[in-house]
């Protein structure tokens, strides 16, 4: 018999009804059907989920709302506790997923030794790339990669590292991660880009990356103390990387401008040159009809 769990997606949202239609859409629109979606509204102050959706008629759709803001965390363990899938899958409100997600990483799940799967990250809106994330506990651990929030995990993971942190505002997908994989938990990869991640200036990735750092370490405060050189390293590693890769494009950046300040003076001569070129023609026009109109009036005159 093929392996064909319910699996329940989940997805916190709050106050970014541009994007949470389309969202939607591209989970009930897999083409693996035994799954349900379960939407939080986090108490959006200018919008309600359950209003934004009523037009949907699933059934896979299930549409909660939080009577005072608590953050994702909470909202994240509320539609869990509020879902009944063997296998999660938590997708942010303003990202998308592949027609294709799962019906190609279930299959992978089926071990018994893999806890969770993750693809590549497609980025799109603000950016335009694909990258595969680097899920090494240290990389994760220093903050120097960013995890896959949108992964397929066994309930029973979930069941046994007790959710996501509530008390976290924000970081609360890398600091499971880091649990996770700090309790002996696999991950398969899956090389394709079946998991689209929206940059945009609203994104929570964009805001309180230092402090996302801190709280992750104090979550885990003997975990860090255990692998304190090698955060640091990676950490100080990443840093100079980042500097080095600023020199390159400042080097590069003042060449193109040298480059392109060069080619402007060029298309001015050209310019000047063009227009010269035109009045010569038009003079040498001008003549010639002179010249023939001087010839007929003289030849009439004659």
């Amino acid at each position: 018999m093929s392996y064909n769990p319910l699996v329940s997606v989940i997805m916190p949202f709050y106050n970014q009804q541009e994007y949470l239609l389309d969202a939607v859409n591209s989970v009930l629109a897999q083409d693996y059907t035994n799954l349900e979606l379960v939407v939080v509204d986090d108490a959006s102050s200018n919008c309600d989920a359950r209003q934004l959706l009523s037009h949907i008629p699933s059934r896979t759709l299930k549409v909660f709302r939080n009577q005072t803001n608590l953050g994702s965390a909470v909202s994240r363990n509320r539609a869990i506790l509020e879902s009944s899938g063997e296998l999660l899958l938590p997708l942010d409100s303003d990202d998308l997923l592949e027609s294709s997600y799962l019906r190609e990483t279930v299959p992978l799940i089926a071990d018994t030794n893999v806890g969770g799967v993750f693809t590549d990250i497609r980025l799109f809106g603000d950016r335009d790339l694909v990258f595969s994330p680097d899920t090494t506990l240290i990389s994760l651990m220093a903050g120097s990669t960013c995890p896959p929030n949108t992964f397929l995990f066994k309930r029973l993971l979930r069941d046994e590292l007790g959710g996501y942190k509530e008390d976290m505002r924000f970081g609360e997908d890398r600091e499971f991660w880091i649990r996770a994989l700090s309790s002996g938990w696999q991950f398969k990869h899956l090389p394709k880009a079946l998991y689209r991640y929206r940059k945009h200036a609203g994104g929570k990735s964009n805001l309180y990356r230092s402090a996302r750092f801190l709280n992750q370490f104090r979550q885990n405060r003997s975990l860090y103390l255990e692998h304190l050189d090698e955060v640091l390293a990676c950490r100080e590693d990443t840093v100079w990387q980042h500097a080095d890769d600023y020199e390159h494009l400042h080097k590069e950046f003042h060449l193109l401008l040298d480059n392109y300040r060069k080619l402007e003076e060029e298309c001015k001569k050209l310019s000047i040159e063009s227009r010269l070129s035109i009045r010569r023609q038009i003079a040498r026009k001008v003549k010639d009809l002179c010249k023939s109109n001087f010839k007929k009036v003289f030849q009439v005159r004659r």
